[in-house]
């Protein structure tokens, strides 16, 4: 026979409701579940002839009332959980010989256990319960002659399981319980049995209404629960509940004065840099990582711990020629990130971009129609407004001269960096003028870091910084000069000079640091 119960059910679930950063999909699903349910159930049995001979047992309980809780210890996924269930109705004997009777009945069961809570992804959970149970389950006995009241006592450990999924509008869960077989169970007065019990669960609920800081769901319930015993009483009985009722989900206080802190992410990598000869780690260089800060190794290895969470910048400055290198890192608490920066040293061709002008009444104008020429290379001509660029050029010392109608050529030598643009300005000198001389060349050192050096042209008192490539160029009348060259901590250089109108000298200064 298949019972059939309609059931309103209560329950009142903790929740963690601490809003850290850290808070797992378990502490999501709550830290406690106190449920109270009452309803109705009917019951269907089968006994052995010594117990009532021929006879079949059914009754209906218009009064059923369950009790279950489960609470999880602080932040931990353990805990507790207790069920308690009882019901009382009226039986009635089938297939008798003579008159049937009524036997009003009553059941009970009640257990306590050790639980367990894992939540291996977010809303979906899983529950352990290991425990020791007790249990009266009604039956009638003949034995007499006469049916009497009776009831299968037991105890012994039981275990369950429980699989459920939890969000804001939905909920489900199923679930399966066992006693594998009581240490102790007893019938009176027919003596001792033996008894095995199990039942399967399952549950819907949906909705999402809040209320006074509690959340309000519907929910349908079903049960189906067999025992099984045999020796001095043979009873095979089954239980079918069906049942409707409202879940209501609370949240848990906070804890006052114990803020959860998230746990620091670690943020780990190489720096590698690449020039001509290859890829080699940096050792020495300092990584930022957001407002943190660590120092490579011999292998170029960086390792780092943070407690700032999200988008995060890894970054290396400049240094010895090689640019600064960065990537985008998105941080999350106890995350372990790894990144390798890459800094590659320029090698490959720069650009010169420039303009020709010529002094007109104390300023510079454009000279249109110019040419710029390279040896090897085809000429290329100016716009009307006198600029050109060279998309290829060095890197290195680029050797051009420039051009235009009614004006004397001028050549000149022009340090161009790797993978750079440079910006000239050429002053073109009309034909029928008379044309300066120039002095012009490079400064430089053995190590290749140029200082602050400056050109001095004595007779003439033109002083003038050395630009940033190391190349110099002083315009000066035809002419004998005494040129000086001057740089802190390095060896100061004099040179005599003769050139004519028109006429260039060029210098290759090699400076020397002075001796301590």
């Amino acid at each position: 026979m298949i019972a059939l119960s309609s059931v309103l059910t209560l329950a009142l679930v903790a929740q963690a409701g601490d809003a850290a950063t850290t808070e797992t999909a378990a502490d999501d699903l709550g830290r406690g579940r106190f449920s109270l349910t009452y309803g109705a159930s009917l019951r269907s049995s089968s006994l052995a002839a010594t117990a009532a001979p021929g006879v079949s047992v059914g009754g209906f309980s218009p009064s059923a009332l369950r009790f279950q809780g489960q609470y999880l210890f602080g932040r931990s996924p353990f805990g507790v959980a207790a069920d308690v269930a009882g019901d009382w109705y009226v039986a009635r004997q089938t297939g008798c010989a003579a008159a049937c009777a009524t036997v009003p009945l009553a059941g009970v069961r009640a257990w306590g256990a050790a639980a367990a809570r894992w939540s291996p992804v977010e809303h979906l959970s899983g529950e352990l319960t290991v425990g020791y149970g007790y249990g009266a389950v009604p039956t009638i006995t003949a034995a007499s002659g006469t049916p009497a009241a009776t009831a299968a006592t037991h105890h012994g450990p039981i275990a369950g399981l429980t699989v459920g999924f939890d969000s804001a509008l939905f909920e489900a869960r199923a679930s399966v319980r066992a006693m594998p077989r009581a240490l102790g169970a007893s019938v009176a007065p027919l003596g001792g049995v033996g008894l095995t019990q199990w039942a399967l669960g399952l549950e819907l609920g949906a909705g999402g209404l809040v209320a006074l800081s509690t959340r309000w769901a519907a929910v349908a319930s079903y049960e189906f629960e067999s025992t099984t015993a045999s020796g001095a009483l043979a009873l095979d009985q089954q239980t079918h509940r069906f049942g409707i009722g409202v879940r209501m989900l609370l949240e848990a206080p906070s804890v006052e004065g114990a803020p959860v802190v998230p746990p620091p992410a670690l943020v780990h990598g190489h720096l590698v840099r690449i020039d001509a000869q290859g890829a080699r780690p940096a050792a020495g260089a300092t990584v930022r990582v957001g407002a943190s800060e660590a120092i490579t190794d011999a292998l170029g290895a960086f390792r780092v711990e943070v407690t700032t969470f999200g988008p995060l910048e890894v970054s290396v400055a400049a240094a010895d020629g090689y640019p600064a290198a960065s990537a985008q890192l998105t941080v999350t608490p106890g995350g372990d990130h790894e990144v390798e920066l890459q800094s590659r040293r320029p090698s490959g061709p720069g650009s010169i971009r420039g303009r020709l002008t010529t002094p007109t009444k104390g300023a510079k104008v454009a000279v249109p129609g110019g040419t710029v020429r390279r040896p090897g290379q085809e000429p290329i001509s100016c716009g009307d407004d006198g600029t050109f660029l060279i998309a290829q050029a060095g890197p290195g010392p680029v050797a051009i001269a420039v051009s235009a109608p009614g004006f004397v050529t001028r050549e000149e030598v022009i340090s161009v960096p790797p993978e750079q643009e440079v910006a000239v300005e050429l002053e073109l000198v009309p034909e029928k003028a008379r044309l300066p001389a120039v002095i012009r060349g490079f400064v430089r050192t053995a190590s290749g870091k140029l200082p602050a050096a400056w050109v001095e042209v004595v007779e003439t008192k033109q002083r003038q910084r050395v630009g940033s490539g190391g190349a110099f160029s002083v315009l000066v009348p035809g002419g004998r000069y005494t040129v000086r060259f001057e740089a802190e901590g390095f060896v100061t250089q004099t040179h005599q000079v003769q050139v004519a109108d028109g006429d260039q000298s060029i210098f290759h200064i090699d400076l020397q640091p002075v001796q301590r």
